[in-house]
């Protein structure tokens, strides 16, 4: 954009001729910046960072998202501030061009299209209210959905949390604000692409971890030992009073366990015991990654 705007000065018919350029806005900016940009510059818009302040009106929100929607965009960050509730409005739901998509503090409409991001690639949720029936039915229908990053602030609004989608590949899973009152279950309940799990440290800390259909998981960590019910595939791993845990072989063993070929564990104190069961559970795995108090340490490579 910067080189055309210089041939400006060239000749007077190439003056505007950069207006028309595609337009990269990836600094985040209030929804008057964002309008003074669109009604200067008239071409496509590759991204767009919009920040909606407690101030903001959704009519002019939506406008602005519209127009983004209209020239095709592929990447949109909407980031909300906590004191404004935004819904999202039905047509970005429907946006074919959208690729890569991150909200922040926003709500989803009760009422859902039955057909939502068709070629979403990447979607990433900051605080947004993790209405489990929401989980259900989006990803499930967001059929070319390969990452997905959830944050999460508090599971007293969803305490169980499913995912289930048959085209994911990666899965990113924390929470914002550590909480011992915070009771989640957090279930992978059928993912048959999945490749990737990364659960930050207050995702598993304390929690109840369900990992029950991923044939094709390879990667898997980071695991707060400090969990409170971590159940991979047919294993079944409890806490029990006094920092004693208990291992239960399930009924059925589902073989997805053997696909796991990294595995990184975090560590505040001593868990030999429970680290020992945990590498029961990937015969097949050739490399354990240990963070042991905010160092990370290669504990093993190949051979495990």
């Amino acid at each position: 954009m910067e080189e055309a705007a210089r041939t400006s000065v060239l000749s007077s018919r190439w003056r505007h001729l950069w207006k028309a350029t595609p337009l990269r806005q990836d600094f985040l900016s209030d929804e008057e910046t964002v309008s003074r940009i669109f009604n200067s510059h008239h071409g496509p818009i590759k991204s767009l960072c919009l920040s909606l302040l407690p101030s903001s009106r959704a009519l002019s929100a939506d406008r602005l998202l519209e127009t983004a929607v209209q020239r095709g965009i592929p990447k949109l960050t909407l980031f909300c501030y906590r004191t404004t509730t935004y819904e999202l409005p039905t047509f970005l739901l429907r946006c074919n061009s959208l690729h890569h998509l991150s909200l922040s503090y926003c709500r989803f409409p009760k009422t859902l299209p039955p057909a939502i991001f068709p070629n979403l690639k990447e979607l990433r949720l900051t605080c947004v209210p993790p209405d489990n029936n929401l989980f259900q039915f989006l990803l499930p229908n967001c059929v070319s959905l390969e990452t997905l990053h959830l944050i999460s602030k508090s599971t007293r609004e969803a305490p169980v949390i499913s995912i289930s989608s048959p085209s994911l590949r990666k899965l990113v899973f924390d929470r914002l604000v550590y909480d011992w009152e915070f009771k989640l279950e957090f279930i992978v309940k059928d993912a048959p692409n999945l490749e990737s799990l990364m659960i930050g440290e207050y995702g598993t800390r304390y929690c109840t971890v369900k990992v029950l259909d991923a044939p094709k998981l390879q990667l898997l960590g980071f695991l707060c030992v400090a969990f409170k019910v971590l159940q991979l595939g047919g294993t079944l791993l409890q806490q029990q009073p006094a920092s004693v845990f208990q291992v239960n072989a399930m009924p059925c063993r589902i073989t997805m366990l053997s696909s796991v070929k990294t595995l990184a564990i975090k560590m505040e104190h001593s868990y030999d015991k429970t680290i020992l069961d945990l590498l029961r559970c990937f015969p097949c795995l050739e490399n354990l990654y240990i963070l042991w108090f905010h160092f990370l340490v290669r504990a093993c490579q190949s051979g495990c």
